[in-house]
């Protein structure tokens, strides 16, 4: 962990001084840091692995521009990317697995089927065995732990790798219907892929944007939850009609400012009678000069946001000092 955690910040100083896309910072990720996370794997995987995402999960947030608690299948969302044990962990010790029953002869072959045979006889427990068992079930492939004889090694990849990757995006559509967070971003998030926009714009620019797409802009539907307000009370502090979610202030809100914002960055079509399927449309769109509008936008909505906020806790200190 360490000698990734070094090579990590490492990466960042590099990633500092170049402007390159965010498919080839991961690309660097994979190439230089995960190796080092992921060294011998095979062996250990088995193990609790929730060090190792965490770094992931640091470097994705890091990408993106945004806070360490937003939730992680927005993260996982936008990038595209699925955690480092389900298809890194789990492939490599498949596939070594696989390698290790091929050949009879060797040593730790020969070792395997001793523990193997422990296990069904004498009911010893190896956690490594189970692990391995567990990655056949979920899979649906029972039947290659029952035979222990190898198989083509890029079939048996391949066929993991595909199950795997089904059942979290599966999993990952679950957790955005069952979040509150998830409500908003399962408006316009339907598919699990790295987002164009991140590819195509500016990283100021990519960076406001993602924060709007996951609630990292302080509006009051979210700082709500900071203080467990009931929802139906998060108003908007700008015009104070209205709850103050990302549509209110999108097509709603009445404020001279935000009214002015909407009309120069917003195209009019999108305005002119909104409702959610125009709000998806917006913000699902790809043209980069809209894009970069909206980036704009989001960034006055911030602005305002933080200074309500700031207005607001102060108002609250004076009046318990008074």
């Amino acid at each position: 962990m360490d000698q990734a955690r070094k090579a990590l910040y490492c990466l960042y100083r590099k990633l500092r001084n170049i402007s390159i896309p965010i498919d080839l910072q991961f690309k660097l990720f994979d190439t230089l840091i995960l190796p080092i996370l992921t060294y011998g794997c095979e062996i250990w995987g088995y193990e609790n692995t929730k060090q190792l995402e965490k770094l992931h999960l640091q470097f994705c947030r890091n990408i993106l521009g945004v806070r360490t608690t937003t939730p992680n299948f927005m993260t996982y969302g936008e990038l595209g990317r699925t955690p480092i044990d389900i298809l890194c962990i789990k492939l490599r010790i498949v596939n070594f697995w696989n390698r290790l029953i091929s050949n009879e002869k060797k040593l730790s072959c020969i070792l395997y089927k001793i523990m193997f045979n422990l296990s069904i006889i004498d009911n010893v427990q190896f956690k490594w065995l189970n692990f391995i068992k567990s990655i056949f079930e979920k899979t649906g492939l029972n039947y290659l732990w029952n035979q222990q004889q190898p198989v083509h090694s890029v079939q048996l990849k391949f066929i993991v790798k595909q199950n795997l990757t089904d059942q979290y995006i599966q999993n990952w559509f679950n957790q955005i219907e069952n979040s509150s967070r998830g409500e908003f971003y399962g408006i316009f998030k339907n598919e699990f892929n790295l987002e164009k926009y991140l590819l195509k714009l500016l990283p100021h620019e990519r960076n406001m944007i993602t924060k709007f797409r996951c609630n990292n802009i302080k509006l009051p539907i979210e700082t709500g939850r900071w203080s467990n307000t009931p929802r139906e009370e998060r108003i908007c502090h700008l015009c104070n009609v209205g709850l103050g979610t990302e549509f209110h202030f999108l097509f709603e809100c009445t404020s001279a400012d935000v009214q002015r914002l909407r009309c120069k960055f917003i195209p009019i079509y999108y305005t002119r009678y909104a409702n959610m399927y125009k709000m998806k449309g917006l913000l699902s769109l790809c043209n980069v000069k809209v894009l970069k509008k909206l980036s704009y936008l989001y960034l006055n909505c911030k602005m305002f946001c933080n200074y309500i906020l700031r207005l607001y806790y102060f108002r609250l200190v004076i009046s318990v000092i008074m």
